[in-house]
Order: structure tokens, then C-alpha cells, then sequence
């Protein structure tokens, strides 16, 4: 889009990222200014308040989909999320089932999270798409 054309820009990227919510913003907006502790943190106040947010959160979460609240893993975005889910769930079970199927147009982080299995033994297969 030509800079000054007066026409609006077409976001057509909303898997990668997304307007926050106003609800999510006004919910936030105290961690994000005035509360900002690191819930790790347990030695003060600030992560104190950090760490009780996260754990109202996560009993919210649970509760939409009907899970417990300690199952809910908030990640920092994609990468570390499908590391975790990939590598995780490979580590649990490589003694029992060693195969893990990709496809070659997965996501780099996937396809990386994927081959790092192989260090547990696991056979990593690549599936080529046509």
C-alpha cells in the first residue's frame, strides 16, 4: 500500500497477531502499569499480586473448557507453546511410541520442536506435501 493513498490497509494476518480486546486491555492494564510484579518472585508484594492474577485466571480458563486450574500453561506465544506440547508430550511417551509424524510445510518452531525429539530417540518423519 502506497504511503498517503487514502485507502485503509487489509490485515489478513490474524493467526500471527490481533487487536487486543478492550475487556482484555482494561483487565490488564494494572499489570501492565502499576502491578507489574514477576509471579516467580515470591518474596514481595508485587509478586504476590502477580502470581494470585495468574491463578484467578487460570480457574477461569479451567473452568470454560472443564479442566483444573493447575493444567491451564500460559506460554509467552507460539514457539514456546509448541515446544512445550511437542517436546513434552514426545518426552512422556518415546519409551512407548518413538514415532512422530510432520509435515514439511509445518511452522519452523514445530518443525525444529520436532527434530530436537530425536535426541530421546525418537524416529521424526517429515511428510512432503504436492
Amino acid at each position: 500500500m502506497a504511503k498517503g493513498s487514502g485507502r485503509s490497509p487489509i490485515f489478513l494476518d490474524y493467526q500471527s497477531t490481533t487487536p487486543i480486546d478492550a475487556d482484555v486491555l482494561s483487565t490488564m492494564m494494572p499489570f501492565l502499569t502499576t502491578h507489574f510484579g514477576n509471579p516467580h518472585s515470591a518474596d514481595h508484594r508485587y509478586g504476590w499480586e502477580a502470581q494470585a492474577a495468574i491463578e484467578v485466571a487460570q480457574a477461569e480458563c479451567a473452568a470454560l473448557i472443564g479442566a483444573a486450574p493447575q493444567d491451564i500453561i500460559f506460554t509467552s506465544g507460539a514457539t514456546e507453546a509448541n515446544n512445550l506440547a511437542i517436546k513434552g508430550v514426545m518426552e512422556a511417551l518415546v519409551k512407548r511410541r518413538s514415532r512422530l509424524v510432520t509435515v514439511i510445510s509445518e511452522h519452523s518452531c514445530v518443525r525444529e520442536a520436532a527434530r530436537a525429539t530425536r535426541r530421546w530417540g525418537a524416529d521424526v518423519i517429515e511428510v512432503s506435501i504436492d
